[in-house]
Order: structure tokens, then C-alpha cells, then sequence
């Protein structure tokens, strides 16, 4: 829900030419809990983006878990869906403020296809995206995961594409 970094670019490219792109970045994770990871994404989006787009990383709303960990809520579909709520009103609100982009940064991605329902800007998936890049570029390819109850959520998107 709450906005953490704003990640323009460092590059100057070609892509002037073009409209400013922005897209809304929307973890699973409490990104004010975990600032050094909300800092390598910021680093990591600053280098590899074009010089005319702005990715916005956004977070879980800090009371969101019970823990600081939240592997032990998002091992269960239920809880998994309760929590995407968020997603998708964070979702409406990234088109309703004008991003040009959602892109949802979790490998269950739970209401991924309720919110492509909804908007009218695309919508990426992380699981998804990352199985047909690897189906792309090769016959066979594996996911590895640390919360055993998520297989079927990953089987399932990947039967899917």
C-alpha cells in the first residue's frame, strides 16, 4: 500500500524519444521491514530501466503479517487470497493515478487474473513471466521454492502458459 522508492533511471538512452513509462511494483513482502531488500530492487530497477521509465516499488501494508516472516501466512491459499485484497485495490489505484503498468512480484501471484479482469493497463505476473521467458529459451526448466505448501499454486500458473 505505502509507496517506499521511486527508481528512475541512470540511463540515458534512446528511450527520450518515447513517453515517460511508470509502473507500479507490488510485493508480497512488508517493504519497510526489509530495507535492504526494498534497497537492492531499488538499485537493481535503476540500473536496467530505460531513462524514461520509473518503476515505484510498493509493499504489504505493515500490519499485514503476524510475523516479520510472511512465508508462514502465504503458505496457505485462504490467507493468501485475504492478502490479495490489497493487490487489487492496489492495483485499481495504480491505474486510477495513471501507471502505465502492474506488475504483481510474487511467485503465487493470488488474484493475478482477477485484476488483469478489471484494469485496462497490463498486468504481469512474476511466476508467469518468468515460465514462459524460460519456456522461451529452453524445453525444460524448474522453479525453486522455500514454503513447500506453494507447489500447487506454482503447478498450477505453469500448466496455465
Amino acid at each position: 500500500m505505502d509507496q517506499i522508492q521511486k527508481c528512475p533511471s541512470a540511463h540515458t538512452d534512446a528511450a527520450s524519444d518515447h513517453a515517460p513509462v511508470r509502473i507500479w511494483h507490488q510485493s508480497f513482502t512488508v517493504l519497510e521491514h526489509l530495507p535492504d531488500y526494498a534497497e537492492a530492487l531499488h538499485k537493481h530497477f535503476v540500473r536496467i530501466s530505460r531513462s524514461n521509465t520509473e518503476v515505484v516499488l510498493h509493499g504489504m501494508h505493515p500490519d499485514t503479517y503476524a510475523t516479520s516472516y510472511p512465508g508462514l501466512d502465504i503458505r496457505y491459499s485462504y490467507v493468501q487470497k485475504l492478502h490479495s485484497q490489497q493487490f487489487v485495490a492496489n492495483a485499481i489505484a495504480a491505474e486510477e493515478q495513471g501507471y502505465d503498468a502492474f506488475a504483481l512480484m510474487t511467485l503465487p501471484e493470488p488474484s493475478l487474473l482477477d485484476i488483469r479482469s478489471l484494469l485496462d493497463i497490463p498486468v504481469v505476473g512474476y511466476c508467469e513471466s518468468a515460465s514462459l521467458t524460460s519456456v522461451m529459451l529452453g524445453m525444460n526448466f524448474g522453479i525453486l521454492h522455500f514454503i513447500p505448501e506453494l507447489a500447487p499454486h506454482i503447478r498450477t500458473t505453469v500448466q496455465r502458459i
